[in-house]
């Protein structure tokens, strides 16, 4: 089973080059998903609406900072254990999971962001940060090249 010792469910995901079953997005960065009995191929995009309305009906949805509303480009990142945060970027009216980084790398991240608050509710500990120029910031995974 994908349940953690905290009581939360884990999504098994890994790359996958076939088509997104609800979009048709050609791969290679899609994902190929495992949850319980139920499996499929989803781009990054259509994976993270599916992921937050499957929270939702759960009841799995924190609230966010008192007044935030998401705009494109904002970021959380979203502590999962001890040293351990998963970033999340607002894209394409949903938040995109990007990938997991350490403590050090999220100080290197939120350097260059501006704080918008913090939360601190049932699925952990959440800090969210706008950009200063939007258009402009993509986060990449440290130690890996761009891919072109």
């Amino acid at each position: 089973m994908n349940i953690d010792d905290q009581g939360r469910l884990h999504l098994q995901v890994r790359p996958s080059t076939q088509a997104c079953d609800e979009c048709g997005n050609p791969g290679p960065e899609n994902r190929e998903w495992q949850l319980m009995d139920g499996r499929g191929v989803l781009c990054r995009s259509c994976l993270s609406r599916w992921i937050e309305k499957t929270n939702k009906q759960l009841g799995a949805i924190d609230p966010a900072p008192k007044g935030y509303k998401a705009q494109a480009g904002d970021i959380y990142v979203q502590e999962v254990r001890p040293n351990q945060w998963n970033l999340y970027q607002f894209i394409d009216h949903a938040w995109q999971y990007l990938f997991t980084i350490s403590q050090a790398e999220v100080d290197t991240y939120i350097s260059q962001l501006q704080s918008i608050g913090e939360t601190d509710g049932s699925l952990g500990k959440r800090r969210y940060y706008r950009p200063f120029h939007p258009v402009l910031y993509r986060p990449r995974r440290p130690g890996r090249r761009a891919r072109h």
